[in-house]
């Protein structure tokens, strides 16, 4: 949508439609912005045991490291991350023999 939206904003600019300028800035910050942001994780969250805000913070993380890839892979790193994580409780933490 930002490929859309910034066009359309700079040549509203050079035309002087600032009603279009301030409508479209606040549609594409406030709207879609909030949606992939809020939304997109939740979505993401639905088929796991993992809370949203992690998503997020996956997604994030994976888009500042990896760029808009990075969609994808943050939260595949943090899902295997923390299925490590699980395993390594389950087999060397819980059988762990007693001195």
């Amino acid at each position: 949508t930002s490929i859309v939206l910034v066009p359309a904003v700079i040549y509203s600019v050079f035309v002087g439609d600032w009603f279009t300028v301030i409508g479209l800035t606040a549609w594409g910050m406030l709207a879609v912005g909030l949606i992939d942001n809020l939304l997109g994780p939740y979505l993401m969250s639905r088929g796991t045991k993992q809370h949203p805000f992690v998503t997020l913070i996956a997604v994030l993380g994976g888009i500042a490291l990896f760029g808009p890839i990075g969609f994808i892979v943050g939260p595949v790193i943090m899902s295997l991350f923390l299925v490590l994580l699980e395993l390594y409780n389950q087999h060397i933490v819980e059988n762990e023999v007693p001195e």
